[in-house]
């Protein structure tokens, strides 16, 4: 029933899966914790199901529906409300030139000790004006697909980014700057730095995942469009 790019949503739904998952009735899965997703491990599902479960969890959770099927199938239910809107894009990378230096005084690290965790916790909620759950981001640091980032502008904590590798494809989340921070270039500086790596490890796909904040930054690398999302949930 997802009318979802397959390596898109296959990115992003094994990245919901890598920081915990608790089984639902398949087809169902649900995030064990913070980013506190439902979905289906498999295209064909009962959305009637999916509200179901989504009433009678006791914590609220969010499901993502392509755009057409919530119009078509959604219209009519009654308690359901859009929660978060996105739009997933895709860069493919084969036969592009590799993009231009960053701005060298801005470093992009992997963080590793709970000091650089602290930090990315605080940034990242900060620009996402949410509480991220800093287990679930400890799972992804011992993940060998993913990799949690912190940018720095001379020495300062200013950006944060996650990529999780499936295959020949990396998925970009979290790309997050807070707002005093903004309108300096970071979330730029931060691409260039995550699809130059992505040459030198021989990924061919981008994936991710825009608010419509976010699309014309990724569209300037030349992500394309791929498919509307609605996460919804039941009030």
């Amino acid at each position: 029933m997802y009318e979802f790019n397959g390596t898109n949503f296959t990115n992003l739904r094994l990245y919901w899966q890598a920081m915990g998952t608790t089984e639902l009735t398949h087809p169902f899965k649900m995030s064990t914790d913070w980013p506190n997703r439902l979905w289906s491990h498999e295209p064909d599902y009962s959305l009637s199901e999916a509200v179901s479960i989504l009433a009678r969890e006791p914590r609220s959770l969010i499901f993502p529906v392509a755009g057409s099927q919530f119009n078509d199938e959604l219209s009519n239910k009654g308690a359901i409300e859009v929660r978060l809107e996105q739009v997933a894009m895709n860069l493919d990378l084969k036969d592009r030139a590799p993009s231009e230096p960053a701005i060298y005084s801005r470093h992009l690290q992997v963080i590793e000790s709970p000091q650089m965790l602290a930090t990315w916790i605080e940034i990242c909620s900060s620009a996402f004006a949410y509480t991220i759950d800093a287990v679930s981001i400890q799972k992804l640091m011992r993940n060998d697909d993913a990799r949690v980032y912190l940018l720095t502008d001379q020495g300062v904590a200013k950006a944060t980014a996650i990529t999780f590798r499936t295959g020949n494809t990396l998925g970009v989340h979290q790309v997050g700057v807070p707002e005093q921070f903004r309108r300096q270039g970071l979330a730029q500086s931060l691409m260039q730095h995550i699809i130059a790596q992505a040459y030198d490890n021989d990924i061919e796909t981008v994936v991710l995942q825009a608010s419509k904040m976010g699309q014309p930054l990724y569209q300037s690398f030349g992500f394309t469009d791929q498919f509307h999302i609605n996460y919804i949930a039941v009030d």
